[in-house]
């Protein structure tokens, strides 16, 4: 069991390498911007994707003000160090939350 678990990291690198050099960015896409796409396929998921975004603002009605205000200072904070990090860049969370929460 140890030697299955010891496996696993290697085969994730195995398929990060494999992958870096296909697609990084989906600009680098072949049909960027001119994508296709089945509808069949797509329109459930996007309909149960519409469906809990709509369960959770209605929580989030509930929850109050201040609860709304902290989950959106929350998400907009790993928003930003999660994007500065595919640009190779690290920000110091807790500058980034007060910079956030100042400008909220």
């Amino acid at each position: 069991m140890p030697y299955k678990i010891r496996r696993i990291p290697k085969v994730i690198r195995i398929f990060a390498a494999y992958f870096k050099d296909i697609m990084r960015y989906i600009y680098q896409n072949i049909n960027w911007p001119n994508f296709v796409w089945n509808k069949e396929i797509i329109l459930p998921h996007l309909a149960n994707a519409r469906n809990l975004q709509g369960r959770v603002l209605g929580k989030m009605e509930l929850a109050g003000f201040s609860l709304r205000k902290e989950a959106s200072l929350t998400t907009l904070t790993s928003d930003v160090l999660k994007s500065t990090k595919i640009e190779g860049i690290s920000l110091d969370k807790e500058e980034v939350r007060s910079s956030i929460s100042r400008k909220l």
